[in-house]
């Protein structure tokens, strides 16, 4: 679906606009949301409201959210002895401690033939497929019965298609095995909502694996997805001129802001929501902590918005009163924050890029003068990014110490950081300054080295997975008139059961695990593989 324009128009323009990032590079140096799937019983009072036609068979059950590089589930200790009463003749004995999970929960046959519709594998399995069924799944071991280094092989004899499938927790890295694609390069369009195809999306989150994606409309609802957009719910929450989404990694914790309205908050992975105890404000923007009690909210010609207690009460942060606040990001902890405020403002003296490192009770300007519009942080903070709107995109390394300009300059219309603080992504739309097609430019070094992938839509709402591999776009149509939901993943599979990779007759594929879920393609064989 990638579409790349010829016209020596769009060539000047790239030529000069790769002209300037040279020039820009050369002088100002370097730059600068993945897991398993997630928990959610359906939503009270919400309304399943679609299942897009591409989502194909039937939605397993969802399991905990997890990143990529998240350590592996500890143990959970044996419960201490309970104290024994005095009892003649002799104090009764101490109980035992609860055995170890029996190595029958993790045989199965390491090797052979598969001739029914099913097999469990093993760690070092060899398994050839002779089935005369249709298709058949194999499931990968459990986490807790592997190694690192321990192999799954997997060959096609029979015409029967095969596929591996995961268990919670786990995900298979796919660059270099065929039908592998760049995220960015193949969008999936998502019909959320059937009685409303088109909405005028305003803003998407997604939690670590891009599993869970929530995303709002302006004016319309907010919507959840469980299943990395293969089927929606439209949550309980009101009907609003939404202006932003922002959820945690694990999808449990979420925050809505919306112009004229209260901050809301959902503490159960969006099935229940709450307006916090603050006043009507024209919100542009919120940041909610990993745990939920950090919530900060920016407003256009107002101030920035603070609460420790999980919106139970907000205060307004001195100093910030009068700018033209228009978005805000931070870390997981909800300790390092950037907020940006354009130049619309009765306090000119707070346009440009802010950053606080104490929860947002303080704030350093660091960029001066500017359109500023959006701003997007990694999980941890040290990577952040913000936008100068007409002008360009602009990255810091160091925690929003310092900031170093970047690419070309546009009308952008939305931009994000994934997690790890590896990929950016930058939003470009379809009536842009030039009227050229929308561009989604995805940066996979940290805001560096940008590749740009053309389609003609209304960009807007950019969210990314922990490493970046998910990304989840939405377009508002021409002037507000609606469009659709745009996924695009690659370099992976989908986090936990909701991902798999199969093939057929005459190709083989070898999983090597390499610990806490992921999985690594360390032999294939035939033509491309199916990759969910």
């Amino acid at each position: 679906m990638t579409e790349t324009s010829t016209d020596s128009g769009k060539k000047t323009r790239v030529a000069a606009l790769s002209a300037m990032a040279a020039l820009w590079l050369s002088a100002c140096g370097g730059g600068g949301g993945g897991g398993g799937g997630d928990t959610a019983a359906a939503t009270p009072g919400a309304t399943p409201v679609s299942a897009s036609a591409s989502a194909g068979a039937l939605t397993p059950a969802p399991e905990p959210e997890t990143r990529p590089d998240a350590p592996a589930p500890s143990t959970a200790p044996s419960p201490a002895p309970e104290p024994q009463p005095p009892a003649p003749p002799a104090p009764a004995p101490a109980p035992s401690p609860a055995p170890a999970p029996s190595p029958a929960t993790c045989a199965a046959p390491n090797s052979g033939s598969v001739a029914g519709a099913a097999l469990q594998a093993a760690a070092n399995g060899e398994y050839t497929v002779t089935s005369s069924s249709a298709s058949v799944a194999i499931t990968l071991p459990a986490n807790e019965c592997l190694q690192a280094g321990d192999r799954i092989r997997v060959s096609g004899q029979s015409g029967a298609a095969w596929r591996l499938a995961q268990n919670p927790l786990q995900w298979v890295e796919t660059v270099g095995v065929p039908g592998n694609v760049t995220p960015g390069t193949v969008w999936t369009p998502r019909t959320v909502d059937a009685a409303a195809p088109l909405q005028n999306w305003v803003a998407t989150a997604s939690s670590a694996s891009g599993n869970r994606i929530a995303a709002v409309a302006s004016p319309g609802g907010l919507y959840l997805s469980q299943d990395g957009g293969a089927s929606w719910t439209r949550s309980s929450a009101p009907t609003a001129n939404w202006t932003w989404v922002a959820m945690n990694e694990e999808g449990s914790r979420l925050a809505a802001v919306a112009t004229g309205g209260a901050i809301h908050v959902s503490s159960d992975h969006g099935q229940t929501w709450t307006a916090a105890n603050s006043t009507a404000q024209p919100w542009s923007g919120v940041h909610i902590s990993g745990d939920g009690q950090r919530i900060v909210a920016t407003a256009v010609g107002g101030a920035i918005h603070r609460s420790v207690d999980g919106g139970a009460s907000f205060s307004v942060v001195p100093g910030t009163a009068g700018g033209d606040w228009r978005a805000v990001a931070g870390s997981r902890d909800g300790q390092r924050l950037v907020a940006v405020a354009s130049f619309y403002s009765q306090a000119p003296s707070l346009q440009g890029i802010h950053v606080s490192t104490d929860g947002g009770a303080t704030w350093t300007r660091r960029q001066g003068n500017g359109n500023w519009a959006f701003a997007a942080a990694s999980a941890d903070g040290g990577r952040m990014a913000a936008i100068d709107n007409g002008g360009n995109p602009w990255i810091s390394d160091d925690g929003g110490v310092t900031w170093t300009m970047r690419f070309g300059f546009s009308n952008w219309s939305g931009l994000a950081v994934s997690g790890n603080g590896q990929v950016v992504s930058a939003l470009e739309p379809r009536d842009d300054t030039y009227a050229y097609t929308g561009y989604t430019f995805v940066s996979t070094d940290g805001g560096t080295d940008w590749n740009w992938h053309g389609e003609n839509r209304w960009y807007r709402g950019v969210s990314l997975s922990f490493d970046g591999n998910w990304i989840v776009v939405g377009d508002t149509g021409a002037n507000g008139s609606g469009g659709r939901l745009y996924t695009s993943q690659g370099n992976r599979t989908s986090g936990g059961t909701l991902g798999s990779i199969g093939g057929g007759q005459g190709q083989v594929l070898q999983l090597t695990y390499q610990g806490n879920g992921r999985f690594t393609v360390t032999h294939h064989e035939g033509g491309a593989f199916t990759i969910r």
